[in-house]
């Protein structure tokens, strides 16, 4: 499971704060380390061929529920093909729970489905311009 967003996310404080393990030299080139190794660990999986999925530390940090879209991002950024990054949010994660539903769209089966402007197979920052959301129990 990948969780690249976080980095970006550790970026943030250092807007709004004078802690010095985000805004100090040594804090900010740890996370830069960090997040380097971490990329380097989705590139070699995905060369290696093991299916990813997407994660996120929500709940720590200050990523919330709505940045997975970062998290997108962040893999297609590491070498991933949009389309994969997405599948990697999406079906990949009930593939590799045994939950062969999730993260599909099956007739009769529950969906929750969000519109957005652009498209994400080619352009994965689409998912950020949400033009409209909808829930089918």
């Amino acid at each position: 499971m990948s969780a690249l967003a976080i980095f970006r996310s550790w970026g943030l404080p250092a807007q709004t704060t004078t802690l010095s393990q985000f805004v100090g030299d040594e804090g900010r080139e740890r996370i830069a380390r960090r997040r380097e190794r971490a990329i380097e660990s989705v590139q070699l999986a995905h060369r290696a061929g093991v299916r990813i999925a997407t994660g996120t530390d929500f709940g720590g940090g200050s990523l919330r529920a709505n940045h997975l879209a970062w998290e997108v991002e962040a893999l297609v950024e590491a070498g991933l093909r949009p389309w994969e990054a997405l599948a990697s949010a999406t079906i990949r994660g009930g593939d590799l729970l045994g939950e062969s539903t999730a993260g599909r769209i099956v007739e009769g089966g529950p969906a929750d489905f969000f519109l957005v402007h652009g498209d994400p197979l080619t352009d994965p920052t689409a998912l950020w311009r949400i033009w409209r959301v909808a829930w089918l129990p």
